[in-house]
């Protein structure tokens, strides 16, 4: 007997698309996600392309209309107070999570202004 099918997960943004990112977004895809947008400077397409899922370089390139749900923080932490500020305008309405070694809370809260 199967139960019924899961819930599609809801939109999210990954900063950072390199091992830890893309190990996510292959399970995030097993459990049924279909929108996301992945920012990665050097991104390695074959690992993060999929219907549905966008790749690019920039944070200045998601489009204006794309509302995350949640935005994952997959950025190496030396890299962090760089790469934050520029998904601040995301902080009012999405979920922030992030798998970064060594930065509180605090400190993200900061670098996003």
């Amino acid at each position: 007997m199967s139960g019924p099918s899961p819930k599609p997960l809801p939109p999210i943004l990954l900063v950072g698309g390199g091992r830890m990112g893309a190990a996510l977004l292959a399970g995030w895809r097993e459990q049924g996600l279909t929108t996301a947008i992945i920012i990665d400077p050097a991104p390695d397409t074959a690992k993060l392309a999929a219907p549905g899922i966008q790749v690019f370089a920039t944070p200045a390139e998601i489009p204006a209309g794309f509302t995350p749900q949640a935005v994952i923080l997959a950025v190496k932490p030396q890299t962090a107070a760089q790469a934050l500020p520029a998904y601040a305008r995301f902080a009012g309405s999405a979920v922030f999570i992030s798998i970064m070694a060594g930065k509180t809370l605090h400190a993200i809260a900061k670098m996003l202004g």
